[in-house]
């Protein structure tokens, strides 16, 4: 019953090297659909325009079905890690994009389910239990491009925050199965909408894809 507001993509390559951040916005309707009134108000504080996404928002099934052909997904020698931040609903609500049929109803199922899909993710809560994104980015001397709490700036933070640890080479993390357990939420915003200047103006962001490294990154 709950819909996607925002999916948040950050790209790198095995050297580390930013290949782009996109942000998605998807069609949401306060007036409509399931929501908490207390996540509304915290959106539109990060600056989430809930009118647009009524109005120009797109279908995230359609998004999901693009996705689904692509070599993003599924088990190839090109398969890409996808690393998140406590992302159980996200991987959630991207299987939901893609197979458009009700989630698995175990724990088990859903690994199963998600292997199928993501066969290499890596989660950061595994490795940072404690301490919320921006702090943990503090910690390690990442700075934040946009604003906090939407798509693509988080998304850009948990990339950087990965290389940080990793190394710009992936191929010794493992693959690991997530443990976390979904929090209580009334509306869904991925970690999403980034930018790669250092002020951001919504407006600009909308439906223009990529917004491309600068060439001093």
């Amino acid at each position: 019953r709950l819909r996607p507001i925002q999916l948040g993509v950050a790209v790198a390559g095995h050297d580390g090297a930013l290949h782009g951040v996109w942000s998605f916005n998807f069609q949401f309707d306060v007036d409509v659909d399931l929501h908490s009134a207390k996540s509304v108000a915290f959106l539109r504080a990060a600056g989430i325009d809930f009118p647009r996404h009524a109005a120009e928002g797109i279908e995230a099934s359609a998004l999901g079905q693009m996705l689904a052909g692509s070599e993003l997904v599924g088990w190839h020698d090109r398969a890409p890690w996808w690393v998140t931040f406590a992302g159980f609903y996200d991987f959630g609500y991207l299987l939901r994009m893609l197979t458009l049929e009700k989630l698995p109803q175990s724990l088990t199922g859903f690994d199963v389910s998600r292997s199928m899909f993501f066969p290499r993710c890596h989660e950061l809560r595994d490795e940072f239990p404690h301490g919320s994104l921006d702090n943990l980015a503090q910690k390690h001397g990442i700075a934040r491009r946009g604003y906090a709490h939407t798509a693509g700036s988080d998304a850009l933070l948990t990339l950087e925050l990965f290389l940080s640890l990793a190394g710009p080479k992936s191929e010794g993390v493992q693959a690991q199965p997530q443990q976390l357990q979904p929090q209580s939420s009334s509306s869904t915003w991925w970690e999403g909408a980034g930018v790669l200047e250092d002020a951001w103006d919504t407006s600009a962001m909308w439906y223009h894809g990529a917004q491309q490294p600068q060439p001093s990154l």
